[in-house]
């Protein structure tokens, strides 16, 4: 069991909305379904690949209608030499941004290493991208290299970042880093690469930049498996709150349409998936971010619950990353009215599963209890010694494996 406690005013931090996507599937339908059901993307994620641009061309028309950022990766075409990929996407950039303005980040290659790029072509090829922008667009962000787990591949990501600091061409640039993770049950990856990036920039003397997780996905212990939707989900909503903690970090969820049905968060007939239940539940996620105090904690402690403020609206976000039920019992304490209002969106194998819009699992009104002093013992920790609380909820809930939930909390 794991019980906490929230107070109404206790204010943390600003948390910042997770609104990164990665688009995957270049099919226009699908941005209609991003503008249905998710609030405000920022920053979306488009692959054009150089050797048959047609349909990534195509797709960046359709985009620019919709007002979101674009993160642009060119994928393929790759060569050894800076100025014969510069003569190679030159004139891809140049309709690119005419077609799509919004294209605000330029990312080059993804998971090259799978595409037997070497390293030093790599670098190659990103001098010839930062020439070809140069003359593009010179606002445009660029980044790099899109490795697929620098954990993985080390020897990869270190290259690069040797090879950019050893780099004294006078148009040389970098405005924020990439690369791509997979994950287990627990992101302990993401703390572990973070730390190694983080040394390595010291050790070079490159700059601390925004980076950006273009691709974040969980992968079954048993890596022939498929996997499902609902544990991914459950797993990048842990990623989600553990990344907190490191401010660079920039999380996009794997592709929204994706042909792994493990990562993929809508359907192929754009019904939603579990993925997207927890992407638009990140996504709302806005303002003041409460502290969660943990009186008792189930072993091993997981990063299962996160709670924001904002226009006097509570919302608290629990979830079950493992593959075992877990119960979870929140008090929320110095609330300021005398009736709430209370929503659940509960997300398990049960519920807001049949590929429809979220939808309420349980709608009502409450009054806020009286706990009495001998409660207090119990459920706060014996901290309060007045003889009685008012203002406070306590809400209990049992949820099944991989399974996640958001509360919300305003007046009635």
């Amino acid at each position: 069991m794991k019980k906490v406690r929230i107070d109404w005013n206790n204010v943390q931090e600003t948390w910042s909305p997770i609104r990164f996507l990665s688009a995957g599937t270049l099919n226009p339908d699908l941005l209609q379904a991003v503008d249905k059901h998710y609030p405000e993307p920022e920053i979306l994620r488009v692959v054009l690949d150089v050797t048959a641009p047609e349909s990534g061309l195509e797709f960046l028309t359709a985009v620019s209608w919709h007002g979101y950022d674009v993160l642009l990766c060119l994928e393929g075409g790759y060569c050894d030499s800076a100025d014969a990929y510069e003569e190679k996407i030159l004139p891809i950039l140049w309709e690119a941004t005419e077609r799509c303005p919004n294209i605000a980040y330029l990312e080059i290659g993804s998971e090259t290493l799978k595409q037997g790029l070497s390293d030093a072509d790599y670098y190659q090829c990103y001098r010839g991208a930062y020439h070809a922008l140069d003359k593009v667009n010179h606002e445009i962000q660029l980044g790099g290299n899109g490795v697929d787990c620098p954990l993985h591949r080390a020897h990869s990501w270190l290259s690069f970042l040797q090879n950019l600091a050893a780099d004294t061409d006078p148009l040389k640039r970098i405005d924020f880093y990439s690369f791509h993770m997979p994950l287990r049950e627990y992101p302990v990856s993401i703390w572990l690469a973070h730390e190694a990036h983080i040394a390595w920039l010291k050790e070079l003397g490159l700059p601390t930049l925004p980076i950006f997780l273009s691709s974040l996905y969980q992968t079954p212990e048993d890596e022939t498996e498929e996997g499902n939707p609902l544990e991914n989900a459950a797993t990048m909503l842990t990623a989600a709150i553990a990344a907190t903690e490191w401010p660079e970090f920039k999380l996009f969820f794997k592709s929204v349409l994706d042909k792994a049905a493990a990562h993929t968060q809508f359907n192929p007939d754009f019904t939603c998936t579990p993925n997207a239940h927890a992407q638009r539940m990140l996504a709302g996620l806005e303002g003041e971010r409460l502290c969660c105090d943990i009186i008792e904690e189930s072993w091993p402690p997981q990063k299962d619950i996160v709670a924001t403020k904002k226009d006097g609206k509570l919302q608290v976000l629990v979830l079950n990353p493992t593959k075992e039920p877990t119960y979870i019992k929140f008090t929320v304490a110095d609330i300021p009215y005398k009736m709430l209002k209370i929503h659940q969106y509960l997300v398990d194998d049960r519920h807001n599963a049949d590929g429809k819009a979220l939808t309420l699992t349980d709608g009502r009104h409450q009054e806020p209890k009286k706990i009495k002093n001998s409660e207090n013992v119990e459920m706060l920790g014996g901290h309060d010694t007045r003889e009685e609380l008012d203002g406070t909820v306590t809400i209990e809930c049992n949820l099944r494996e991989h399974g996640f939930c958001l509360y919300t909390f305003e007046e009635y």
